[in-house]
Parts: C-alpha cells; structure tokens; sequence
C-alpha cells in the first residue's frame, strides 16, 4: 500500500484512487522477492564476483535517478528505475551481493519491511536503518562511444561512432581524415569549426 501511494505519480498532483493499481508495485516485490529467495528462505541468485560493465552502469544510474528523484519527491520515478534494475537483474541471472546490497538500500526508503527483511538474510543480525547511502560514480554513467554527425557548409557529409572522451582536437582530427569529409575540404580553405559536444561538428569552408 506504501509503495502503491508512492507509485501512483508526482506528490502535489492529484491522483486518481484505484486498488486494482496495488496489484502492479505487489507484482514488483514479488519478482524481487522470489528471484532472490528460495522457496525455504533462503538467498539465492548471488556471488562474489565484479558486475559486468552493464550492470555497473545500470546500478550507477539507478544509484544517481532514486537520490535525485528522493530529493525532490518524485517517488514514482524512482520506483519505476528500481523496477528497471529489477528487470536487468532478472535478465543476467546471477548478482553480484555487492550491488544487490546497493539494490536494496535505494529500495530501503520506499519499502522499507521487504529490505529490511532482505537486509537481514544478508548480513543476519544487522539492521540497513543506520547503512551509509550509496554514491553514484558518474564514470560508469558515460557511454563508451557516441554517433558523431558531420557537416560541410551545414550539409550532411558524414555520421559515424567515436570514443568518448575524445579531446575536441583529436576528434576534429579524426573528422578531417575521413575520406568522406576530405573529398570536400581538400582545396578549400576552413574558416570555422563549429562543435557541438557529442552530437555535431560543422565546417564552415571557402
């Protein structure tokens, strides 16, 4: 019921009451419980091994969307990415119980008995009330390459991927040494380079 209250959308709007809506948050914390929990209650699904670079940037983002969303009160939106974390969990099988800790303490404060239940299967004996909140490391968050788009004199020359965290003058290197870029520059002389982060680079000729 907590959590169906928190689900049903921002804080200051209101909302229309529906207890049929209970039924999706209950079917959130059953997949939760049942993909973590054996039939005896007991944990399974976990290990001591390093999350794939997928699931650390799924837990980065989460970890950074439910303290933002927390923050301002958008309660619903932290509840649907902690479903999308659930989802990915379900999908790879096997946690690692160093982000499945994590995963819990983001759902702490929306629901707070089934992780403290969870909490106490892990670490027996040991409340989450007094755990340290997670921080987000925003190195995860980034995208390993990015769609770069190409103009000569603002028309379409050319579209392909680069490494993020290319140095504007490395990357506008690499541009001018496409062979589709070349064709149009070679001759001519640049008289602009216009760069629009991850996203765009015009040059401007004569």
């Amino acid at each position: 019921l907590r959590l169906y209250e928190m689900f049903l959308g921002p804080l200051e709007r209101s909302k229309p009451w529906n207890k049929n809506g209970i039924e999706g948050v209950f079917r959130f914390l059953n997949r939760v419980w049942r993909h973590f929990v054996t039939v005896d209650g007991e944990l399974q699904h976990l290990d001591d091994t390093n999350p794939t670079k997928e699931t650390l940037r799924v837990l980065n983002y989460t970890i950074k969307k439910v303290t933002e969303d927390l923050e301002y009160y958008s309660f619903n939106t932290a509840i649907s990415q902690l479903m999308i974390m659930n989802n990915h969990f379900r999908e790879i099988g096997t946690v690692s119980k160093n982000v499945f800790k994590i995963f819990i303490l983001l759902l702490s404060p929306l629901a707070p008995h089934l992780a403290e239940e969870l909490w106490s299967m892990l670490k027996p004996g040991c409340t989450l009330a007094y755990e340290t909140w997670p921080i987000y490391d925003k190195a995860h968050i980034q995208k390993e390459d990015y769609e770069i788009v190409v103009q000569v004199n603002g028309k379409l020359r050319d579209k392909f991927s680069v490494p993020a965290g290319l140095e504007k003058a490395d990357l506008l290197d690499l541009v001018k040494s496409r062979e589709k870029v070349k064709k149009y520059v070679i001759g001519h002389s640049i008289v602009k380079e216009i760069v629009i982060p991850q996203k765009l680079i015009n040059l401007v000729i004569k």
